[in-house]
Order: C-alpha cells, then sequence, then structure tokens
C-alpha cells in the first residue's frame, strides 16, 4: 500500500430526454472537438402525442416520424455535459428481442460511430427497407428483402444526412457468390480506419454456406467491396492497424479449413479429433484494401473458443483477442 488511492469524483452528470421515454444505446466523444454524441431510443408517448426532445430543431429531422415503434436519434453536447448543441431524429430501424426469461426490454439494432478524418457521424444497423432515406448514390442503393443492413453518414452538426447504402441487397436463396447477405442474429460490426478513412465491417454471410465475410466502403459511402473467408466461420470483431491500416477481423471458425494460416501462431482447429471439430476462435489478417489476405491464425484449445473483439495498442505492435 505505498501508493495513494485516487477516487476520481463525478465531475458532471445530465438527464436527456423528451416527454416519452428514452434509452441510451451508444455514446462517442468526437476526435476533434470533444463534443459528445449520445445515441438515443425514443418512445412514443403515446396517441395523439409527439416526443417533443429538446434541441432538434435545426436538426436533419426536427420532428420524430408517425410511429408506433421507438424511434432512434442523436444528440450532440458541449464536452462540460451543460449544453445541448443540436439534436436529430432518425428513422425506424428494426428491434432485437432480448431474451424473455433475462429481460423484456428491446435494443434497436443501430450502433454509433465518428470518423477520425472527417468529423462525420456514421451510423450502421438494420432496418425497414423502406424507412432508410439518402440511398441515391449510394453504393448499394436497392435490396429486394423487406428489412437490411445499411449504413448512414451525417454531418457532425447533425443538420445533413449525407448518404447512405445498404450492406446486404439479396435473399440468400436468391444470392449468387457474387452478393453479400448478411446473417441478422450473427450482427455486425465496424471500425473506421485512422490511415485512410475507409468504413470496415465485419459480418456472416449466408448467401449459399455460412462464411466470414469483411467489407469496406469509402467515407463517402460510394462504393462498396468485400472479401469472404472460404471456409465455415462466423466474423464477429474487427479492428484497424494504427500505423499501417491492415484490417483485422476475429472469429469462429468450425472447420479446419482456414485459408493462409499454415505459417500462423495455430496453424490447425485445436479441439479433439475423436469427438469431432469443434469450434475455435480464428483471427485474420487483411491489407488496407482488402485485396490480399494476408495471414489467419486459429486461437483454441481443446473445446470451443470463440473470438469476438480485437483491440491494437497505441503503437500497433500488440493485437489483442
Amino acid at each position: 500500500h505505498s501508493q495513494p488511492v485516487i477516487i476520481d469524483p463525478l465531475i458532471q452528470a445530465t438527464y436527456l430526454g423528451g416527454n416519452g421515454a428514452e434509452k441510451a444505446l451508444d455514446i462517442k466523444v468526437h476526435p476533434k472537438t470533444g463534443e459528445v454524441y449520445v445515441l438515443i431510443k425514443a418512445y412514443h408517448p403515446g396517441k395523439g402525442f409527439t416526443n417533443r426532445f429538446p434541441g432538434t430543431n435545426g436538426g436533419w429531422q426536427s420532428t420524430q416520424a408517425i410511429t408506433s415503434s421507438p424511434i432512434p436519434l442523436i444528440a450532440r453536447l458541449k464536452p462540460d455535459l451543460k449544453s445541448l448543441l443540436q439534436a436529430t431524429y432518425l428513422f425506424p430501424v428494426a428491434e432485437r428481442q432480448s431474451h424473455p426469461a433475462k429481460d423484456r426490454n428491446s435494443d434497436a439494432i443501430i450502433k454509433l460511430m465518428l470518423h477520425p478524418k472527417n468529423g462525420d457521424v456514421y451510423l450502421y444497423g438494420y432496418a425497414p427497407v423502406q424507412s432508410v432515406p439518402g440511398l441515391s448514390g449510394g453504393a448499394l442503393p436497392q435490396a429486394e428483402m423487406a428489412n437490411a443492413w445499411f449504413i448512414s453518414r451525417l454531418s457532425a452538426t447533425l443538420a445533413q444526412l449525407k448518404q447512405s447504402s445498404f450492406l446486404s441487397t439479396k435473399y440468400s436463396f436468391t444470392a449468387t457468390p457474387s452478393d453479400v447477405v448478411l446473417d441478422l442474429s450473427a450482427g455486425i460490426n465496424a471500425a473506421i480506419s485512422p490511415v485512410n478513412g475507409t468504413i470496415n465491417l465485419v459480418g456472416t454471410d449466408i448467401s449459399k454456406t455460412q462464411r466470414a465475410v469483411v467489407m469496406q466502403l469509402n467515407e463517402t459511402l460510394k462504393t462498396f467491396k468485400f472479401k469472404m473467408i472460404d471456409s465455415d466461420s462466423i466474423g464477429n470483431g474487427i479492428a484497424v492497424h494504427p500505423k499501417n491500416g491492415d484490417v483485422y477481423i476475429a472469429g469462429t471458425a468450425n472447420d479446419d479449413l482456414l485459408p493462409n494460416a499454415v505459417n500462423g501462431y495455430q496453424p490447425y482447429n485445436n479441439s479433439f479429433p475423436s469427438t469431432g471439430l469443434k469450434p475455435d476462435a480464428f483471427v485474420a489478417k487483411f491489407s488496407p484494401d482488402l485485396l490480399t489476405l494476408k495471414q489467419t491464425t486459429y486461437l483454441g484449445g481443446t473445446t470451443i473458443d470463440n473470438g469476438k473483439e480485437l483491440a491494437f495498442n497505441k503503437s500497433g505492435n500488440s493485437v489483442y483477442i
């Protein structure tokens, strides 16, 4: 006990809400201004009423859409949390129901990112196709299913929706190997490259078989490319190397066919062959443009292992899974 114990004080707190019920879903700090962005789910207050969230005048969407479903919104605050600078309603998104035995609440399938280079706000999630705005000119402007994964870009001021694009466009039974069909149950995750500004996402493609897939859009959301892991696999986590821009994904491999694993730390699935192969975690490393799968490795013991998240240290000389 040679060092003193320091308990950081709570400097500031604030409520955020209108006349209905609200639930905070995500929070990010702007890399340039330090402003705080909060992603919120706003519930409709009842028939004949609207959710009057403060600060939406001047925002991209100043009023809540007429719907019985909760509507996401974004609030932008000063770093000291003493002033609300701007808020905007968004558009209806799908809801993922929690396990009834554990929690009767549901979560909107939407996540928030702030771009480290252009400063804009990016949202990605799962929504009814007809509710997603701003698709004209986007990389994938159409989707044939009722609900689809999407990504949208708003200005840092929250006054303008700049662009949207779908991330998957087909049902699995109409898809070809050149299509991406994303599995809703597995979800997707994203990371913005600090090197070239691309938007990189990982998910699980079910167009023909189950395969981890990494996707990439440019910051304008007008170009789209992807690369599959040619193995029975699930994609979960993603991170971009802070120095060279290589894209890393983590997931679960259900077979022993992971490509480019020969020179990896663990080149084979480590589960007991006598009882049948079990899932092992894996990590894959792609070039910044996704054109080259540089290296993969299994990570696991003799039972089931799942790769969920990745993170780099500041210098980029260590990756944590």
